[in-house]
């Protein structure tokens, strides 16, 4: 196969990874648990909040960082706060918002990415009403080296495959 048989290739399916990408990447509120994309590399992250939690509530979580990533984002096994008084947020390690639930999401969600190194979770309540709270099973994280797409229903793979994609400067590089 001749290089421009395979940047032919390599294009169509960068076209195809863009596509299957790009509804999550640019929503900022988090997806509802339904499939959804692994792009990266998942560490354990075990966070809970009380179970009820309590009224009058703030708390924020020490901060997650992980060395060499570029972006970063966190799975919800659960969040069960009141819907619109009670809130569970995903911040930068400066404290800047990149999600904010409410409600119940009883299949888990994933947060918006954050960009950089770290992000933290903060519960906030008001003074009636308790819920059940929330809990957290992971984290992912893209490095400037590349990443992985995998499928994901509510935190669990899909399948097993695999589909490696190039950044979209590798293929120009390669095809120049």
């Amino acid at each position: 196969m001749n290089k421009l048989t395979q940047c032919i290739i390599l294009a169509g399916l960068m076209a195809l990874s863009i596509m299957a990408v790009l509804p999550n990447a640019v929503d900022a509120t988090p997806v509802a648990p339904q499939a959804q994309e692994v792009r990266g590399t998942t560490a354990s992250y075990v966070i809970a909040s009380a179970h009820n939690y309590a009224n009058s509530y703030t708390y924020t979580w020490p901060t997650k960082t992980v060395t060499g990533a570029t972006q970063i984002r966190v799975h919800f096994t659960k969040v069960d706060v009141e819907s619109n008084y009670d809130f569970v947020y995903v911040l930068n390690s400066a404290g800047t918002q990149y999600s904010k639930l409410t409600g119940l999401y009883s299949t888990g969600v994933w947060s918006a990415w954050v960009p950089g190194t770290s992000l933290k979770v903060k519960l906030t309540t008001d003074s009636s009403v308790v819920k059940w709270g929330f809990a957290t099973d992971l984290i992912e994280y893209e490095t400037s080296s590349g990443s992985t797409v995998v499928a994901l229903t509510s935190g669990v793979a899909k399948n097993r495959l695999i589909v490696s994609r190039w950044r979209f400067s590798n293929v120009l590089n390669y095809c120049q």
